[in-house]
């Protein structure tokens, strides 16, 4: 499987970097526009111009949040997503972790390196 993580502080308190992950506005200023298409799914068009499905799925710990992404047209390329939220110093430390599954292509897991955290 191949894996890419990325981590950055936020001035900002845990509680509310993770309601922001839970907004459609915030999430389209960080990843693209992000349009929900039903409970717990979403579409969204990343900065290299990919359509993406997006599905929630259950955070396996506290403070994390976790999907499963994919190429619209490409269900076979499809990666999770772990963002962990967690205190650090005055503010917050997140950290992105993507696993494409080992049949994913590699422009699938290249894409996730343009996504800016900061």
């Amino acid at each position: 499987m191949n894996e890419v993580t990325r981590s950055t502080h936020l001035d900002a308190a845990p509680d509310e970097v993770r309601r922001a992950l839970d907004d459609a506005e915030l999430l389209s200023a960080w990843l693209g526009p992000w349009s929900p298409t039903g409970a717990d799914r979403a579409v969204v068009t990343t900065d290299d111009g990919v359509d993406r499905s997006v599905r929630r799925e259950p955070p396996e710990h506290d403070g994390e949040v976790r999907w499963t992404w994919w190429p619209s047209d490409d269900e076979g390329a499809a990666s999770t997503v772990v963002i962990t939220v967690v205190p650090d110093g005055a503010g917050s430390r997140l950290t992105v972790t993507e696993t494409a599954r080992a049949s994913a292509s590699a422009s699938t897991t290249r894409s996730t390196t343009g996504v800016a955290l900061d």
